[in-house]
């Protein structure tokens, strides 16, 4: 299941780098913050859990197995609104060919 998860982030990722005229390899930044946003948790709880003695058993816990995908996922969402807010302040639009040479400034 997480090897479709990562084809779509992974096609995500790359669609919106290639619609800001960046390399397409830029969809493995997904994959690599959903395993991240996943192993950060899970390492998290683990530490809070041994910290407050909560007695988690993370073996038998369908729960604690299935926390990584809405984990990863909105890592993954938080990652692609911080890439699209920046990738979309660097955008520079030039009316014409006039202007190509010019500082932003003197085509603003």
């Amino acid at each position: 299941m997480s090897i479709l998860f990562f084809y779509f982030i992974w096609k995500k990722f790359s669609e919106l780098a290639v619609g800001y005229n960046k390399s397409k390899h830029n969809g493995w930044f997904g994959i690599l913050v959903y395993v991240g946003g996943s192993l950060f948790v899970g390492l998290l709880l683990g530490v809070l859990n041994e910290i407050f003695g909560w007695g988690i058993d993370f073996e038998n816990n369908a729960v604690i197995r299935f926390m990584d995908i809405p984990v990863g996922l909105l890592s993954c969402y938080i990652l692609y609104l911080i890439l699209d807010k920046k990738w979309k302040s660097e955008v520079v639009e030039i009316d014409s060919i006039d202007n190509i040479g010019n500082s932003t400034d003197e085509v603003n």
